[in-house]
């Protein structure tokens, strides 16, 4: 895949190309319940899989940029979309022709027939259809549309009302003698703070960095107390009203679904399969641990000879560390630099997933913040098919904690989980399986040379092939140990 055009991505493109893909990702389901003839594999399931990519990718690189690089503009673009983009991918599983075309496949001997993963992902697709209202009525299919829209962008609002709560606060301390017990590192970044805001002194914020460090090193315990209100107070006002509403509009779901409540509805798919047996086990878990915790709280109060508030737990536990064991994480900070991390990251992943990153130079960025960009390459058989991606390492003001929609894991998880479902391979050969027989002859079912694989989303071909009988040249994939420069 190219590097995404990152700097000629503006915000005015936003509306025009989201409503456009739209058009098209409705054509491209339409055109499923359409198609004539007999329902197979691939006119109904493979074509349902690829019908929204190119608006999946679309909303990814907006989500992602709202996220990592916000403007103005740009959430007010992605705000005016998003009901549109929400309200269709809602409508999916409530398409009564599409609904209809799933169950006619469904009954078909290939589907009957159907082994492995891509039985799987017929009846994962047809529970998942059913679990978002294919068999509602239609009063019952218009109100849930209208629940997951007002849903999507009540969410919206609430994570940017503490991103914008978090990007408003600054602690300033304009004396030296204020930063008792701040290692070298936190004060200098402080000191940076302060001058990119055009002024003296040292500023704090509720990013992660900074306030971590005056949470755990600072002497002053009003400061502390100070930020430590400060932080778990964001956007309370703001947002309390929208929880609220949340919590109304998901109760409503979740009965007009059929579930109990929200987290059943949540949970049917998931390990813990209900929200009782979630309950329980967070339950249970606290009684395992709560003396231990009493324990651990009670040394940590006559460590320090009082009684401990929410913001002297971090700052008396570094105390304790070092006290008793003589561990300072502070000192482990030359250990770790940046590319001796990024280093041992893109290692493991060669080792686990068989992605090699490299860097490429001259290629575009998100912002000017963006720092080093890297290659993410998967080579399968054929050679073919690499993904950049941006690797971003400097501090990012307008980003508050991780996001899902993040393009690095979006774009994998979705190329995997799209491999997964639509192939099989033969354990002597290594042969993609396309359909009923192995392409090189072996007998598929028979469980001593045909297994379940992941393909190459490019090729869709399996990844480590060997030559085999069914003649495919091998060809190993790179598994770099380090970054190459």
């Amino acid at each position: 895949m190219p590097p995404i055009p990152f700097d000629r991505i503006r915000v005015e493109h936003i509306e025009p190309a989201l409503k456009r893909l739209l058009e098209l990702a409705g054509q491209a389901i339409d055109a499923i319940a359409a198609t004539p003839g007999a329902r197979t594999f691939f006119n109904t399931m493979s074509a349902l899989d690829t019908a929204t990519e190119p608006l999946d990718v679309a909303v990814s690189i907006v989500r992602h940029l709202e996220s990592v690089a916000t403007s103005p503009a740009l959430r007010d673009a992605w705000t005016r979309m998003q009901p549109a983009v929400m309200a269709f991918y809602s409508t999916i599983p409530l398409n009564p022709a599409l609904w209809q075309a799933l169950k006619q496949y469904a009954e078909t001997e290939e589907a009957k027939s159907l082994e492995g993963v891509r039985a799987r992902f017929l009846r994962k697709t047809l529970d998942s259809f059913r679990r978002h209202g294919a068999e509602l009525d239609p009063a019952g299919k218009t109100r849930l549309e209208a629940i997951d829209v007002e849903l999507a962008s009540l969410t919206t609002k609430f994570a940017q009302n503490v991103v914008d709560a978090t990007a408003a606060f600054d602690y300033w301390i304009e004396d030296e003698s204020g930063l008792a017990g701040l290692p070298e590192s936190a004060i200098q970044a402080a000191r940076a703070a302060a001058r990119a805001k055009g002024r003296e002194g040292f500023r704090f914020t509720l990013q992660g960095p900074s306030y971590t460090a005056l949470m755990t090193y600072l002497d002053d315990p009003g400061a502390r107390e100070h930020v430590w209100r400060a932080y778990n107070r964001r956007a309370a006002a703001e947002n309390a009203p929208i929880i609220t509403r949340i919590l109304e509009l998901r109760r409503e779901k979740a009965g007009l679904l059929g579930f109990r409540d929200f987290a059943d509805f949540v949970l049917v798919e998931r390990m813990a399969g209900r929200g009782q047996r979630a309950l329980d086990f967070v339950h249970e878990l606290k009684q395992k641990t709560e003396a231990a915790f009493a324990r651990e709280n009670e040394s940590l109060a006559r460590f320090r000879g009082a009684p401990l508030d929410p913001w002297d737990i971090a700052y008396w536990a570094e105390k304790q560390r070092q006290a008793e064991y003589d561990f300072d994480e502070e000192a482990l900070r030359p250990y770790f630099p940046l590319d001796r991390v990024l280093e041992g990251l893109f290692s493991l992943t060669g080792r686990l997933f068989g992605i090699s990153v490299r860097r490429v130079d001259g290629v575009p960025a998100v912002s000017d913040r963006a720092g080093v960009r890297q290659s993410a390459e998967r080579q399968c058989r054929a050679g073919t098919g690499r993904d950049r991606h941006d690797v971003r390492h400097t501090f990012r003001r307008h980003r508050f904690g991780g996001r899902r929609g993040d393009w690095f894991y979006q774009h994998l998880h979705r190329n995997a989980r799209r491999g997964a479902r639509s192939s099989a391979a033969c354990r002597v050969c290594r042969c993609a399986c396309l359909g009923r027989a192995l392409r090189c002859g072996h007998r598929r079912g028979d469980r001593s040379v045909c297994s379940a694989a992941i393909p190459h989303h490019a090729c869709r071909d399996v990844p480590r092939a060997r030559a085999g009988l069914c003649g495919q040249p091998r060809i190993e994939i790179d598994r770099p140990s380090a970054v190459h420069g």
